[in-house]
């Protein structure tokens, strides 16, 4: 995972204290931006259910199985019938941002009829006009 942005600048900024004769104040800028950079990892690595990957990502807990299914997204299951969880770091995002930071999204998202119309044509073999 690379550097948090914020992180990078913590580090420019104590490389000027460094040059300016700061290098107290420019090492807790550098510890600090090592423990952003830690945080951000161990968010990256954090698994949710589908529900709060719906949340985070914009997309319908549906929509999200599809992608595991197709292999599109790795799921991780604690047993071969566990409940499907992703990791934060790979969950897709919906352009437009996520839906709320609560469960009371937006129903605009929820539902994507043409993809569930290629979903359902897909396992019954029927028509492929949605394609």
């Amino acid at each position: 995972m690379s550097a948090h942005p914020v992180a990078e600048k913590w580090r420019e900024d104590a490389d000027i204290l460094t040059r300016r004769g700061a290098s107290p104040v420019a090492e807790i800028w550098r510890l600090a931006a090592d423990e952003l950079d830690r945080w951000q990892e161990a968010q990256g690595d954090e698994l949710l259910t589908i529900a709060e990957a719906a949340l985070v990502g914009g997309y319908s807990e549906e929509q999200l199985r599809r992608k595991v299914r197709s292999g599109e997204l790795q799921a991780v299951r604690s047993s071969p019938k566990g409940r499907i969880k992703l990791r934060r770091s790979e969950i897709p995002r919906r352009p437009g941002g996520q839906r709320g930071a609560g469960y009371g999204h937006s129903l605009s998202h929820a539902y994507d009829v043409e993809e569930d119309a290629r979903d359902i044509a897909e396992r019954t073999g029927g028509s492929h006009a949605f394609r």
